[in-house]
């Protein structure tokens, strides 16, 4: 009853595009496309290419997800591990400001804090790789400590303690002496204090866990001749870390022995500031620490002779010629033992040796050592047993000290316990002067060399 009229090209106007027609199959009556439709093909293509571009952004989405993830869990372990460094890394981090101290100056690049020697075991710094020079495989010491388990936490808990805890506000700048591994270090005061201080200051973020570990050491160092550590400085605010040590108006003992040169000084106050030196060792040495550069620059002076060992003498200035740079480290040559010079082998033996040199210093009024010679002579003279000769009217019994401090076998070495009990003999034993207290020990011959106390090279 129903019929359906289906247009077929024969009775539609031509039209413009043949390939929209429509063919019939009259027998039948089955209906077929005699061309693909151009809008068709054109609507496929455009599926084709809105596909290939969503996946493209679906898959740069999913790379910029894990590069970003990436990033984060990289931040997120270099964060941890700074913070296993230091439980408080983000307040005691040196903040990188440039407001200046005072006064900077060109200074030593190095820095050796005292070090520690590890089961009474000699400390050989042949270890390292970059120790080896090719001067007579001449080592530089590395520095060496105890156990590092746990001691942030030991050293934060002391220095949230009052006591420890100096305000900056309550610091005072007074003089720029150097620059060391940490940092600048300078001489200044605590406010409503009377001594100075010297104030070393943490720059350099890369040697943060031994700035710490310096902390932590001299925390547990308290003796009557040793510089002791009077307090840090962990305020937020402030620009660098600092930590302060105890500093003398004074000076050091070559700055003394200088002035002295064209005064008379009696042996008993020698023999009185010795004794000191050597018990500030014993107490070093009984605690299995070394110090490696003991000498007269590094001996603070105090009023009627009071002295502290410290190790700031390497950062000043006018000492700079008392160091032999090799590879980038400063060694004192000139007061180093023969093993430390040619095996890199360190010990208690090897302070005593640099004590032996020390008394020479004192006796000679402050004349370095091998003064006139090169460095590399001097190592030469040291390998051939040259020894210093005995300074003008200095006792005997004294020069033999001396010269027992400088066996070659460490062994034959007196230990500082026994260095003591020499030096108390010579205070309570006659010389061959009525009394030892009547000794005087004249300089003439040393009026000469003027202000000549330091080889160039």
């Amino acid at each position: 009853p129903f019929s359906y009229h289906i247009p077929t090209c024969d009775s539609l106007p031509p039209s413009s595009d043949d390939s929209s027609c429509i063919m019939i199959d009259q027998p039948r009556n089955v209906s077929s496309i005699s061309k693909i439709s151009p809008i068709v093909e054109n609507s496929s293509a455009s599926s084709y290419f809105s596909l290939s571009f969503s996946f493209k952004i679906f898959i740069s989405s999913i790379l910029l997800c894990l590069l970003l993830l990436l990033s984060y869990c990289y931040y997120y372990n270099r964060n941890q591990h700074k913070n296993r460094l230091s439980p408080f890394s983000s307040k005691l981090s040196p903040r990188k400001q440039s407001s200046p101290l005072v006064n900077p100056i060109q200074s030593s690049p190095y820095h050796t804090p005292i070090n520690i020697r590890q089961n009474n075991q000699l400390v050989n710094s042949s270890s390292s790789a970059s120790a080896h020079t090719n001067l007579s495989c001449l080592n530089h010491r590395q520095t060496l400590h105890k156990s590092e388990s746990n001691y942030q936490q030991i050293y934060f808990s002391s220095v949230n303690n009052v006591q420890h805890e100096i305000p900056f506000t309550n610091i005072r700048f007074l003089e720029e002496i150097g620059e060391g591994e940490f940092g600048r270090i300078f001489i200044g005061e605590v406010i409503d204090s009377e001594n100075k201080c010297i104030i070393k200051t943490l720059q350099n973020e890369n040697v943060e866990k031994e700035y710490f570990r310096e902390i932590e050491i001299f925390r547990h160092i308290h003796h009557i001749n040793i510089s002791r550590l009077i307090g840090v400085c962990t305020e937020q605010k402030n620009p660098f870390l600092l930590m302060m040590y105890e500093y003398f108006s004074n000076g050091d003992l070559h700055e003394y022995l200088i002035s002295q040169r064209s005064k008379h000084t009696r042996l008993t106050d020698f023999l009185f500031v010795s004794k000191q030196i050597v018990s500030g060792m014993i107490y070093l040495s009984d605690r299995n620490f070394l110090h490696n550069d003991l000498s007269t620059k590094n001996i603070l002076i105090c009023e009627h002779l009071n002295v502290k060992i410290t190790n700031i003498g390497r950062y000043r200035q006018q000492y700079q010629l008392d160091y032999y740079n090799i590879a980038n480290h400063l060694l004192p040559i000139r007061w180093m033992s023969i093993e430390s010079i040619f095996s890199g082998i360190y010990s208690e033996m090897s302070d005593v040796w640099s004590f032996g040199v020390l008394l020479w210093e004192m006796f000679s009024y402050g004349i370095q050592p091998y003064y006139g010679y090169t460095n590399p002579e001097v190592i030469e003279m040291i390998r051939d047993r040259v020894l210093l000769t005995c300074p003008m009217n200095c006792p005997k019994r004294i020069y033999e000290l001396m010269c027992s401090c400088w066996e070659e076998i460490d062994e034959q070495r007196p230990a500082f316990i026994e260095l003591m009990q020499r030096l108390k003999e010579l205070q309570e034993k006659p010389t061959v002067s009525p009394s030892i207290d009547d000794e005087i020990i004249s300089l003439n011959r040393f009026e000469s060399l003027k202000e000549k106390y330091r080889t160039l090279i």
